[in-house]
């Protein structure tokens, strides 16, 4: 018989004579949903795993790390005691005298005597911000429902908590997975646009390296594993592992709202700037988008916005009137 634990990464193989654990080929079991192979849903064939066990009639395997999260991924395997079944081939192990052991067959596989599910909290093991691409990548060291990602719960702040002076926050509950976002050990979030430039213009994670600045917080609700275990929260900032700062310059996307009887015009962009930057010497009006009859180089104006935006209202200096 044998028993396994996903919480332990543990299987444990009981056979009815003294074994030679030196000759374990672990490759040789196949996991399976169901008794007989053809009728399973789901199966897995261990690829790894080492045991200290001394030579006896039980064999303690540790499951490698990659192979568990693959039978995690696998949502309908390994998940009850009525989906935990074993077969292997006469490979798998010899007995004192180098005997082979009786295969089980894949039709005819063994249920699990004993059968632990998974009941450990996940935690982050590393988060990773790209503000160019507005990309956040979590690793987890195990497999993550990505459907249950509840992302108003992820929060980015510029110091480990909001109560030290002059710190700002943004979630990022607008965000979503990226295309083809599967149950995995690696959860990446687009963060949406206007959640991205709210973080912009708030200066959050602008630092060089990010690590004075740059903190991720989150909720028990923002994740939880393949098990459905919540993940252990995060309430006083998790520095940033890798960061890409925003290099990319902004692009001016429209120019619109001319209004004639204040004189005020509105300059969009495709991300939050920075209106203290603002050079109107360098704008131009002119009355054709190439070769213009007539055109007039701004001497001056001012902005009307109080925030860092990516829409600019200004209006014309008194000069340029």
């Amino acid at each position: 018989n044998f028993y396994v634990s996903i919480n332990d990464s543990l299987l444990i193989l009981n056979f009815n004579e003294p074994v030679d654990v030196s000759e374990l080929q672990i490759g040789n079991v196949l996991l399976q949903s169901e008794q007989d192979i053809a009728t399973a849903s789901q199966s897995f064939t261990l690829t790894a795993g080492t045991s200290s066990s001394p030579d006896g009639r039980q064999v303690r395997v540790d499951l490698n790390i990659d192979d568990l999260n693959e039978i995690k991924r696998l949502d309908q395997l390994l998940v009850s005691p009525g989906s935990a079944y074993l077969s292997f081939g006469e490979d798998l192990i010899k007995d004192m005298i180098g005997i082979k052991v009786t295969a089980v067959s894949p039709s005819l596989a063994r249920a699990a005597l004993v059968y632990e599910n998974d009941t450990t909290r996940p935690r982050i093991r590393s988060f990773h911000l790209d503000m160019d691409d507005g990309l956040l990548h979590l690793t987890f060291p195990e497999t993550m429902d990505a459907s249950s990602v509840n992302f108003s719960a992820i929060v980015l702040q510029s110091a480990p908590s909001v109560a030290e002076n002059g710190s700002s926050y943004q979630d990022v509950g607008r965000g979503s997975l990226i295309t083809l976002q599967n149950d995995s050990t690696v959860v990446t979030i687009v963060i949406d646009n206007e959640d991205l430039n709210e973080i912009k213009r708030k200066a959050l994670c602008t630092d060089a390296s990010g690590e004075s600045d740059c903190f991720l917080l989150w909720q028990t609700s923002a994740f939880s594993d393949m098990a459905g275990n919540p993940v252990v929260p995060e309430l006083h900032g998790h520095v940033v592992d890798e960061f890409i700062r925003d290099d990319r310059p902004p692009v001016l996307r429209l120019f619109n709202e001319f209004n004639l009887e204040n004189l005020t015009f509105t300059l969009q962009f495709s991300e939050t700037v920075n209106i203290s930057t603002v050079d109107f010497t360098r704008l131009t009006f002119q009355t054709f988008f190439e070769n213009p009859e007539f055109s007039l180089a701004l001497t001056g104006g001012v902005v009307q916005n109080a925030l860092d935006l990516p829409v600019v209202t200004a209006a014309l200096s008194q000069l340029d009137i």
